[in-house]
């Protein structure tokens, strides 16, 4: 996809949205890793700073990486306080980053209470914020707890099954799916595809 395409993507997000909710999240997910989510979200977070009037913030949340300098993300959900260097500014404007912080447990994600309350305390100091979050099994209780959920799949790799593996293994609520993007798209897209494709 090019910078065009994620502009195009940015307004169709947006469209899907809770247009009265002045703090919306986001998550990026996919049905395991190494399907392109990280990039994905990286891309989004910076068309959709520009397409944003508030603050907006690109939040990293796979257990498996760990920000020894500062706290993040995993931190927030362990004590409930957020503290202003979790968040740091990007060379893009209007775009903060958090990291996963020192605290990553991937149990922690499957706190439904405590990610609710994290979330909540995100949303009094964005407008958006758009979670690059790890593969749909891992993802606990963000699908739930998020405005919507956009699910990346390459489509030369994965397999229908991988898919419906994942989701049944971490149903995301159909209200919050607000579809698929198809990374590394072939000429032929399989029909069982089209359905959740934006």
């Amino acid at each position: 996809m090019n910078d065009d395409a994620f502009f195009r993507l940015g307004l169709r997000l947006l469209s899907k949205l809770p247009a009265e909710q002045t703090g919306r999240v986001m998550v990026v997910t996919s049905a395991r890793d190494g399907e392109g989510k990280t990039f994905v979200a990286g891309a989004l977070a910076q068309a959709m700073a520009a397409q944003c009037m508030g603050p907006v913030a690109l939040l990293s949340c796979s257990p498996d990486r760990r920000d020894a300098q500062g706290t993040g993300w995993f931190d927030l959900v362990h004590t409930g306080q957020w503290r202003d260097d979790m968040a740091r500014a990007t060379s893009t404007d209007n775009l903060s980053e958090i990291s996963p912080g020192t605290q990553t447990r991937v149990e922690t994600l499957f706190k439904p209470e405590a990610v609710r309350t994290a979330l909540h305390t995100l949303r009094q100091h964005f407008s958006l914020v758009i979670i690059d979050g790890p593969s749909l099994p891992q993802c606990g209780a963000l699908p739930r707890h998020a405005d919507g959920a956009l699910l990346v799949i390459n489509a030369k790799s994965t397999r229908r099954e991988v898919v419906q593996g994942a989701l049944a293994a971490n149903p995301i609520p159909v209200e919050r799916l607000l579809g698929t993007v198809l990374n590394q798209r072939p000429d032929y897209v399989p029909e069982w595809l089209y359905r959740w494709v934006l």
